[in-house]
């Protein structure tokens, strides 16, 4: 985190705060949600942009639970920032994991990546337009995102360190 203090994450009064202003609405709702019991052990996941408007970071909101809370008796949940660094869609199974979503979705996710049309994912995936199209609206809730092409750029952007990197 030392290297994301000030540029991407600060310390504020009550809890930290992401310069992204975006960013820190999403995790400010994500706390309120936690401290609500509304997502209790649910981890929550958004994209960070960077100076340049693009992203540069995806944070995880992590509840503390179970024998976790012997640890961290005061800390309803911790916050980890995974830095993105550089151009290139990332397989399905990291698309599921940085934006907690479902095996369908990381799907679909990455076929629109690939530059796939919603009818064409529909086609090859052998399901109905609007089922494309209610996945689609489920990724942009996930991913922070709410158009198609905010979509592509974010998982464009979100690549895989290089072995020995």
């Amino acid at each position: 985190m030392d290297k994301l203090i000030p540029a991407t994450v600060q310390d504020g009064s009550a809890r930290a705060q992401i310069t992204d202003k975006k960013a820190d609405v999403l995790l400010e709702n994500a706390l309120s949600a936690l401290a609500s019991g509304t997502r209790r052990g649910i981890v929550q996941s958004f994209p960070i942009k960077g100076a340049d408007g693009k992203p540069s970071s995806v944070a995880h909101l992590l509840p503390v639970r179970g024998s976790a809370h012997d640890l961290f008796s005061r800390m309803n949940s911790i916050l980890v920032v995974m830095p993105l660094p550089g151009p290139g869609a990332p397989p399905v199974k990291v698309l599921q994991a940085l934006f907690d979503l479902t095996p369908s979705e990381a799907r679909i996710a990455s076929a629109l990546a690939d530059g796939r049309t919603i009818d064409a994912i529909g086609m090859d995936f052998g399901i109905a337009r609007e089922t494309v199209r209610s996945h689609l609206r489920s990724i942009f809730a996930k991913s922070g995102v709410s158009k198609q092409s905010s979509l592509v750029r974010l998982l464009l952007g979100v690549t895989l360190p290089r072995p020995g990197s």
